[in-house]
């Protein structure tokens, strides 16, 4: 699994700021094991779980949730807002799953697959898996699309150009491809953005009735602040951070908000983080399997 995500200050933003999975994932997920499993959701594994955002939401359907990761830090953001009895977190890679053979009816791994050694993953998700249990895995591509959307009722009294800014959208989301595409593409690990890029099309699950789905969609709102938040968050970001210098990964921010600014005009330039709004989208993808 990957050491990217393992720093402290690294695992607050990410808890901070990425979103759970939605339930149009996970009710599918759901549907899709009960298909042929019809016993008890004794225990469901969330691999990859990060600070939680995925773990918790299997906590009404299964008598026990366990999340695991490889980092100590992620793992400790996990517990500092597990407020569920049924649900507790580890630290361990993904190929050493804390579970006896065949006791395990779902597996999961959420924005966290692309990180595995798939082929130990996969040997260690058949020992764990019941018999008709599932491995489920899915992810966002890498950002989502943004609207800019009015923050408060007076943005509209501030300036006659406020109702273009919405078509200014699609310049906001040009520079945040820019960012990722051009400035921090050489600080990617390109093998595992690769797979996320193609939808998991190259993850190939060596269990019965394989299925690829697309298209589920999760809308939420993002203020400027939180955008600058989800590109730190980023593997990419932090790799750059890295190897180039935190002092050149906060001018590569505060050129981003820049520019941002520049794009909506003089009517917001002295609008606060915090009170610029985007609508949201992310568009995930879905691979699962059973044993």
């Amino acid at each position: 699994m990957a050491t990217l995500f393992q720093g402290k200050d690294h695992a607050l933003i990410y808890s901070q700021i990425r979103q759970p999975t939605p339930a149009s994932v996970i009710n599918r997920v759901l549907e899709f094991l009960t298909e042929k499993y019809s016993g008890k959701l004794a225990l469901a594994v969330d691999v990859g779980c990060g600070s939680g955002q995925n773990t918790f939401l299997f906590a009404d359907k299964f008598e026990k949730v366990v999340g695991i990761d490889i980092s100590a830090a992620q793992i400790e953001a996990a517990t500092s807002k597990n407020e569920r009895t049924n649900v507790n977190f580890e630290v361990h890679n993904s190929h050493e799953i804390p579970a006896k053979d065949e006791s395990v009816q779902l597996i999961t791994a959420s924005a966290a697959a692309h990180w595995f050694d798939l082929p130990k993953f996969f040997d260690e998700g058949h020992r764990v898996l019941c018999q008709d249990g599932v491995m489920a895995l899915y992810s966002y591509n890498m950002f989502p699309r943004l609207t800019f959307v009015n923050g408060t009722d007076d943005f509209d009294k501030k300036s006659s150009q406020v109702n273009d800014i919405v078509d200014k959208s699609s310049q906001v989301n040009d520079i945040v491809d820019k960012l990722y595409y051009e400035t921090l593409w050489e600080h990617w690990d390109r093998e595992k953005v690769k797979l996320v890029m193609d939808l998991y099309k190259d993850v190939t699950i060596p269990m019965r009735d394989l299925t690829r789905e697309y298209d589920f969609l999760n809308h939420y709102t993002m203020t400027l602040q939180d955008v600058s938040a989800r590109i730190q968050s980023s593997s990419g970001f932090q790799s750059y951070c890295t190897l180039i210098g935190k002092d050149r990964g906060d001018a590569v921010i505060q050129t981003f908000e820049n520019d941002v600014y520049r794009i909506l005009g003089e009517a917001f330039k002295d609008v606060p983080q915090e009170e610029i709004r985007f609508n949201a989208e992310d568009n995930l993808f879905l691979v699962m399997a059973r044993k």
